[in-house]
């Protein structure tokens, strides 16, 4: 079986939305989502229904190089977001750093690689250096939701983390964000 973002890709050659592109035009709602990048699309929108995306997925938007991770929400109201737009909070408008109007396109994100690392620990077993880098990597780079971090989370509180899983928890900490 072809990968979801192959098929997307040539679902996007095949098959145009209304502005005949296949994309949409990027549209800032101004909407805090306190640090949680979160995209709009109309029920209406072309790309919503073909690709079968749900409320609360995870998408990934891209175009000119730049590319974010986002979560899905739906709205009825064409004033909100139009069939053919793409709505994005104020945190990913920012992080994608792209005009408004802008053609993007989106596609189903794939999970982190990290999750498996996250799943090991919610079943209780010990998480290697590398486990927590890849983790903390993933953090950084806003390829976790706030579900996903959450369940991290819980799950290091829960199980409890060992001396060693400490350590690398901090050192990885340490070697991915800013150090003064």
């Amino acid at each position: 079986p072809m990968p979801r973002h192959l098929c997307y890709f040539i679902f996007m050659s095949k098959a145009p939305t209304k502005n005949g592109t296949g994309q949409l035009k990027l549209r800032r709602l101004g909407i805090d989502t306190y640090r949680e990048n979160v995209a709009y699309l109309h029920r209406d929108c072309e790309v919503y229904r073909a690709e079968g995306f749900q409320v609360l997925a995870k998408i990934e938007i891209s175009a000119n190089g730049s590319t974010i991770l986002a979560l899905l929400n739906v709205v009825d109201d064409e004033k909100i977001v139009a069939p053919g737009e793409l709505g994005l909070s104020e945190q990913a408008f920012a992080q994608i750093g792209l005009d408004e109007a802008t053609l993007v396109s989106i596609a189903h994100a794939e999970p982190p690689a990290s999750m498996e690392a996250v799943r090991n620990k919610i079943a209780g077993k010990r998480l290697s250096a590398e486990d927590f880098t890849a983790i903390t990597r993933d953090i950084v780079e806003n390829r976790f939701s706030k579900m996903e971090l959450a369940a991290f989370l819980v799950a290091s509180g829960q199980t409890g983390l060992d001396r060693d899983e400490v350590l690398y928890l901090t050192q990885a900490m340490t070697n991915t964000g800013a150090r003064l």
